[in-house]
């Protein structure tokens, strides 16, 4: 058997060092863009309207463009936090934005469950090789795709951060500050400063794989550019 080019993709990712905590993601991620059925640029229909404020999508409709894209992306990352109630923010446009990634994820459980159930079935391997405790603990929990989607809390709090850090001349402590207000972060994310690393981290993941997938030619030449250009945006905001 010979790989798709998608295949091929697919298959660097250790090659690429990319953090395997990610790989579920970044397979989710690939099948989206495989998918076609919304480009990471493009406009949900019927349009939802954005958190940014109007003034921001005037006077930045470029760097508004960024965020878009980082916000979508940023939907495959779950901020690390202490369980509370929420209240925050919503952003419709991301949420609509992370159904579609859900609908992926929940395709693609199904499909490893139907792979798993057709083995047994046919006898590929010896099913009675482990008792009920044994499939739980050995096969079942290690099951890809069965957790929840990542909520889009660090996804909103990168497109505050982001326009308040256009809005302040460039300020990232008054955008951090910010961030921790509207978020309400002091007890359900003290480590902000981190969760902010780590995500951007995860962004610099998925622009390895948006190079390989440029190279071969698999997304639109205009996307990977548009998407380089976010992510140094994040990494300037970031070092400021």
């Amino acid at each position: 058997l010979e790989p798709t080019r998608w295949g091929e993709v697919f298959l660097k990712l250790n090659e690429l060092n990319i953090d395997s905590k990610y790989h579920e993601s970044i397979i989710i991620f690939l099948v989206f863009l495989k998918c076609d059925v919304l480009k990471l640029d493009e406009e949900v229909q019927p349009p939802a309207p954005s958190a940014l404020s109007q003034a921001t999508l005037r006077s930045y409709p470029e760097e508004s463009l960024y965020v878009l894209l980082i916000t979508r992306v940023l939907t495959l990352f779950q901020v690390d936090q202490k369980p509370s109630n929420y209240h925050g923010p919503i952003d419709k446009k991301t949420l609509i934005f992370r159904d579609h990634l859900s609908f992926i994820k929940e395709n693609l459980n199904e499909l490893f469950e139907a792979v798993l159930i057709s083995s047994l079935t046919s006898g590929e391997f010896n099913r009675l090789s482990l008792d009920n405790f044994g499939w739980a603990r050995k096969i079942v929990r290690y099951l890809p795709f069965k957790l929840d989607s990542p909520n889009t809390i660090m996804a909103m709090m990168w497109e505050f951060f982001l326009q308040k850090y256009l809005h302040n001349g460039n300020a990232k402590n008054d955008a951090l500050s910010l961030v921790a207000t509207e978020f309400n972060t002091y007890k359900s994310t003290p480590n902000l400063d981190e969760q902010f690393v780590e995500s951007h981290r995860f962004l610099l993941e998925i622009s390895k794989v948006m190079q390989e997938l440029n190279a071969a030619k698999l997304i639109d030449e205009n996307v990977f550019k548009l998407f380089t250009k976010a992510v140094e945006f994040t990494t300037t905001a970031l070092s400021s």
